[in-house]
């Protein structure tokens, strides 16, 4: 079974945890536990954690937050919390 170590500490002193949660008008708590889930969900559906050929709407979908997958994905994309496809 797969496990992510996931330091909310350390994490919240990012800038890209800045940038990425500002850009989405998320509070603190709000972009942490998306981030914790998001990598939940995916060690769940791709253990090792390669989301190649995924689309925005169903890591959205994953996250419960498929009202705004494309804009989701653009942060992710845009300040480093995934790779290019």
């Amino acid at each position: 079974m797969a496990w992510i170590k996931f330091h909310a500490s350390t994490v919240k002193r990012l800038e890209k945890f800045r940038e990425f949660r500002l850009e989405l008008g998320w509070s603190v708590h709000e972009a942490l536990g998306f981030l914790g889930d998001l990598w939940n969900q995916v060690l769940e559906v791709r253990e090792n954690g390669d989301l190649t050929g995924c689309k925005p709407d169903y890591i959205a979908e994953l996250t419960g937050r498929s009202g705004s997958a494309e804009k989701i994905w653009g942060a992710l994309m845009r300040h480093g919390w995934l790779d290019d496809r």
